[in-house]
């Protein structure tokens, strides 16, 4: 499956946005998922990869090998133990052709990855989540949607959420996070580029922290987030809660904090808790690393808490949740009102990110102050942050 690429160098103003929106709704969507029909080998051996191959281990299929750039430096790397990893020269003309190759690299354009690939003889190359949007009855995992068509509804709110974006950098990522997910096309914007390295942190939110801040982390993962946060701060903050159900990646976290000196680490709080719109018995898919999430086939269960039921004065709030995102910002309405908190919230993991996360944001939050942005901060139709801000 190759993908067409589109570079546009204009600027993304509210009318060229619509005729943008136009251009892109009416030609059908002829995405779908792609199952592993054939052997399979994954690009890219980084963070990326190790996710993959873990994905792909939990569903029972088997990766022949990865091929990395810099295979060398990676086969040392205790994780890929025991898998065989291959430069791009060292792959044969006959795997080239019968093999399928998952792309697993996502912080710089699928185009300049895939080009040199298919240049030197591989034939079946698709984006690793265009794969797991197959198996989503085997792995909760979601970020491969696609949007099946677009409604009147769809098309209505999708127009307003561009309308009421504070700038056309918004405007250009959220009709390129469209074409992905709606014609699998990869669009670059050449006035709107993607920063993969600041993702939470854009310069109109770093340019408003100050030595007072109380960071709400939900979604502390293994911490590194929290250590971007202190560092752009210079360590000077008041107090960070991280907030981190999933236990393996729980014991990373704790980990992560012991390690600061005293003074940092006697203003970080760790909650081991599922943060929902309610308290109430949700189902959590514990053990799945980045992609530990409520899920209704979960297999663990946690009573959930409402960003309101920990009162908390929040000045920065950061939600990566895998999906959830929205439901826990919605059970955060009094403390958003109170406290007035910066928002970075990833809105990629399922079809909510396509318009009605940004409307139910605007919807609820505009009342107070807030503009809103959109950033994308990696390729393949992820790494799609809403960031709500009115300091």
């Amino acid at each position: 499956m190759k993908i067409k690429f589109r570079r546009i160098n204009c600027a993304v103003n509210k009318i060229e946005a619509l005729k943008l929106l136009e251009e892109i709704a009416i030609r059908p969507s002829h995405s779908s998922p792609r199952k592993v029909n054939k052997p399979l080998a994954i690009y890219g051996a980084g963070a990326f990869g190790k996710m993959a191959k873990e994905y792909f281990d939990n569903i029972g299929i088997k990766i022949a090998f990865i091929v990395d750039e810099n295979a060398e430096k990676h086969r040392s790397d205790v994780f890929w133990n025991n898998k065989i990893l291959l430069a791009p020269n060292e792959v044969s003309h006959k795997e080239k052709k019968d093999v399928l190759l998952a792309i697993c690299v996502g912080k710089i354009p699928y185009l300049d990855v895939v080009t040199p690939l298919y240049l030197s003889g591989w034939l079946d190359i698709v984006p690793f989540y265009t794969i797991s949007a197959g198996y989503r009855d085997k792995h909760p995992l979601g970020n491969g949607w696609f949007t099946d068509g677009l409604s009147f509804v769809d098309l209505d709110g999708i127009q307003e959420v561009l309308m009421c974006y504070d700038d056309d950098i918004s405007r250009a990522h959220h009709i390129q996070f469209l074409a992905w997910h709606h014609l699998q096309e990869e669009w670059s914007f050449d006035k709107a580029p993607i920063i993969p390295d600041n993702r939470y942190f854009i310069p109109e939110i770093t340019r408003l922290l100050h030595e007072k801040e109380v960071f709400l982390d939900l979604g502390a993962h293994h911490g590194s987030v929290i250590e971007s946060f202190i560092k752009i701060v210079n360590q000077y903050f008041r107090e960070i809660i991280a907030v981190e159900p999933d236990n393996a990646n729980l014991q990373k976290l704790k980990l992560c904090v012991a390690s600061y000196p005293l003074e940092i680490r006697s203003k970080i709080k760790i909650l081991p808790f599922v943060i929902g719109e309610e308290c109430k018995l949700l189902n959590f898919y514990e053990g799945l690393d980045f992609a530990s999430q409520v899920c209704k086939y979960g297999n663990t269960q946690f009573i959930a808490k409402s960003i309101d039921s920990l009162s908390l004065k929040a000045t920065f709030i950061k939600a990566h949740l895998e999906g959830s995102e929205m439901g826990a910002l919605l059970g955060g309405i009094q403390t958003v009102i109170e406290f007035r908190p910066l928002i970075a919230m990833t809105v990629y993991h399922n079809r909510l990110g396509l318009w009605e996360c940004s409307k139910i944001m605007m919807d609820e939050y505009s009342k107070y102050g807030y503009r809103f942005l959109f950033r994308l901060h990696s390729w393949h139709g992820s790494g799609a942050v809403l960031y709500l801000i009115n300091r």
